[in-house]
């Protein structure tokens, strides 16, 4: 086996990883435009995040991909609510309206699959790398309003760097394991000031990011005879979470103590266990997947604070936003000509968001997908190097879904429509190295 050293370095950086694109959008324009239904079928180096063991199936050798993705959202205005009232601030009952408008997405994306064992072996070992990042920023943290209506589940600001790593084994009688895993950040950060009544007031802040891994895995069978593969994968856990500590000494006759300590999850990608199957022949190929989704354990995106003073502790009361988990479907259809191929997919994505008549406000509602997708078999006449190009873009159509407030008085009322279309893109280019 080959390149041990190389594969502990990767496994050692320091990078974060934790976006949501293998639940929203799609790693790949293959994927993208398949409506990430491809668990058990090899489309490019991008499988190995949906099923490591796919590796197995790719062609021989070293490949290398790399994608620019993107998405553009246009939600439901909501006007004319409850946008303040005197259980959130010392204001009186408020109405107005909310902006729905969430930053655009913009990720590039590489992929590797590198050969570990010789092109001879009789069950060979790949090692496969992918990273997703932010074209304008590495990280970037912006948790929803604590009670304001807000499409957060869409919001830009909380992509960042994606690093996986990943093995996949060919155990022999059309059998195949992969193992692997993503990186992703836990961070806290620590600030202190003192400020006496007179000057030379001081302050200091330290911050930790440290790292966490998630485990992706996968099992492949594969039915050559028949052009069948039936695939099994496990996602971990991705809970990006944020601890910010905030200690104040206010100097008057003495010392009064303030502190705050506030807790989120800047972004969350849920426990996934995914049932995929997969047909293709010279000229078709089918591909569906169903995933189940654990969105249970989401504690929101909304930044919860307690606080100390010299008189006592409090804490923030938040709304109940109980979450559920969720099964989705999506199904992919490839049909292949000479040098090209035409991809077709559909998808139905259900809403982990349950309370919308109550004090929260987490605005979401199911989706329908569909995708589009050419695919540019050989590049190589025209380029002089074997290379593919693929395009996708697909749509999300939000179910009109309405919420209306038990209260005249609460954030939100006396309620809203929840809608939009979601439009995403990607651009891939493939090259053996």
């Amino acid at each position: 086996m080959r390149t041990p050293g190389f594969f502990l370095f990767i496994l050692l950086m320091g990078a974060a990883a934790s976006g949501s694109q293998m639940t929203s959008y799609g790693l790949g324009a293959a994927n993208v435009s398949l409506a990430n239904s491809a668990g058990s079928r090899a489309v490019d180096t991008y499988s190995q995040a949906y099923n490591p063991a796919l590796m197995t199936y790719l062609p021989a050798g070293t490949q290398m991909s790399f994608s620019l993705e993107g998405a553009f959202t246009s939600f439901e205005k909501i006007n004319q609510v409850v946008v303040d009232n005197p259980n959130v601030s010392t204001n009186p009952v408020t109405f107005g309206d909310v902006n729905t408008k969430t930053s655009d997405t913009f990720m590039m994306t590489l992929a590797f699959k590198i050969p570990v064992t010789k092109k001879t072996s009789e069950h060979p070992v790949n090692m496969g790398i992918f990273l997703a990042t932010p074209v304008e920023k590495i990280i970037g943290i912006d948790t929803e309003d604590t009670y304001l209506p807000q499409y957060s589940m869409y919001l830009a600001d909380t992509q960042h760097l994606n690093l996986g790593v990943d093995l996949s084994f060919d155990l022999g009688k059309e059998w195949s394991l992969g193992v692997g895993g993503q990186l992703y950040l836990v961070q806290v950060a620590n600030a202190q000031f003192k400020l006496p009544s007179g000057a030379n007031s001081t302050g200091k802040i330290k911050m930790d990011a440290r790292p966490a891994l998630a485990a992706n895995l996968g099992l492949i069978k594969s039915f050559k005879d028949s052009g069948f593969k039936f695939g099994l994968a496990y996602w971990g856990k991705q809970d990006s979470r944020l601890q910010l500590d905030i200690a104040t000494y206010i100097g008057t006759i003495g010392f009064a103590n303030l502190a705050f300590v506030g807790k989120t999850s800047v972004a969350f990608d849920p426990e996934t266990y995914v049932v995929s199957s997969s047909w293709e022949d010279e000229r078709n190929a089918v591909s569906v997947s169903g995933n189940f989704e654990k969105w249970g354990g989401f504690s929101t995106s909304t930044m919860g604070l307690s606080f100390q003073t010299f008189t006592g502790s409090f804490s923030q009361s938040l709304p109940p936003t109980p979450f559920k988990d969720t099964v989705s479907f999506h199904g992919g259809y490839e049909r292949k000509w000479e040098g090209w191929s035409g991809r077709l997919g559909l998808a139905y994505i259900p809403t982990p968001v349950t309370e919308l008549n109550g004090d929260a406000n987490y605005v979401d509602s199911d989706k329908y997908e569909l995708a589009l997708g050419v695919h540019l078999a050989n590049l190589e006449s025209l380029l002089g190097f074997k290379s593919q190009l693929d395009v996708g873009g697909l749509m999300q159509y939000l179910l009109p879904r309405n919420a209306y407030k038990y209260s005249s008085q609460i954030i939100g009322a006396p309620g809203y429509k929840i809608g939009g279309t979601v439009l995403g893109y990607a651009v891939t280019f493939t090259t053996e190295l």
